[in-house]
């Protein structure tokens, strides 16, 4: 994981504010490596790796589907939270002061998890 660490610590955080700001979103091209692609990927078909399954159509929320892993997480997307949570900290945190939300969101996503459990929410979204 020391070289998706280092990728994570490449990226310029500041632009990607930036793109945030004006769009909304912001895609990172290249981010993850091919192999970790495919592994991610190969999870899917997976039943056992997930806690349920939304198909978008039943919701008329458009086509397709999309699934909430189960705990334990697989390494990659475990490590992936932790990691770029620090990094989307202060985006999050300038979007809640911008509309005026009295809300500050924590520095570690550890923290956001045991607000989040705090709060009855005990289920990953990602």
């Amino acid at each position: 994981m020391d070289s998706l660490k280092n990728k994570i610590e490449q990226v310029n955080w500041n632009n990607i504010s930036i793109k945030m700001h004006e769009k909304g979103y912001v895609i990172i091209p290249n981010f993850l490596p091919k192999k970790i692609n495919e592994e991610l990927i190969s999870l899917y078909n997976n039943p056992d790796g997930y806690r349920k399954t939304v198909k978008m159509e039943r919701f008329r929320f458009g086509k397709g589907e999309y699934k909430y892993f189960d705990y334990p997480l697989p390494a990659t997307i475990k490590f992936l939270r932790e990691n770029i949570h620090p990094k989307l900290v202060p985006i999050a945190n300038l979007w809640m002061k911008v509309l005026k939300v009295d809300k500050k969101f924590p520095a570690t996503f550890k923290d956001l998890q045991q607000m989040c459990h705090n709060n009855g929410q005990k289920k990953q979204q990602l």
